[in-house]
């Protein structure tokens, strides 16, 4: 039989990954809904929901519900990040995530968590709800 492993990246993936990144940096300026976050990257609806899910359930972004002048409840979404860094120094990698409201992460523990939340795993979102959280490979 085949190991298995979590389809959920780690949080060092989120941190370093080119659309997870562009999220982070266009949500840190002010809220921004995923109509918003796709038309400024231009990336595809199903993925840009996939990326901000991913990102909602590691703690790394927050959402509130408002209305649009219709009337209409939309989602905008903000990133709960402080300070990220990576640097090397004396032979050694070494780095830190800081997010609002919690204690600091060394880089080892951004490499084996997959959540900033308290639970040993992720919270589904309500488009991931249903979906296995593992896959064979």
């Amino acid at each position: 039989m085949l190991p298995f492993r979590s389809t959920l990246p780690s949080l060092l993936e989120l941190l370093t990954t080119k659309e997870y990144v562009q999220i982070i940096a266009a949500t840190g300026t002010r809220p921004r809904t995923v109509r918003e976050l796709r038309e400024q990257f231009g990336l595809p609806i199903v993925s840009t929901y996939r990326y901000v899910n991913a990102l909602v359930d590691a703690g790394l972004l927050n959402f509130e519900t408002k209305h649009e002048p219709s009337g209409r409840p939309v989602r905008v979404y903000s990133n709960t990040i402080e300070r990220f860094h990576i640097y090397y120094e004396n032979n050694k990698l070494s780095g830190e995530l800081v997010v609002r409201g919690k204690p600091a992460i060394s880089l080892d523990e951004l490499l084996l968590k997959t959540t900033l939340r308290e639970e040993e795993t992720a919270p589904q979102s309500p488009a991931s709800a249903g979906q296995p959280g593992t896959q064979y490979f």
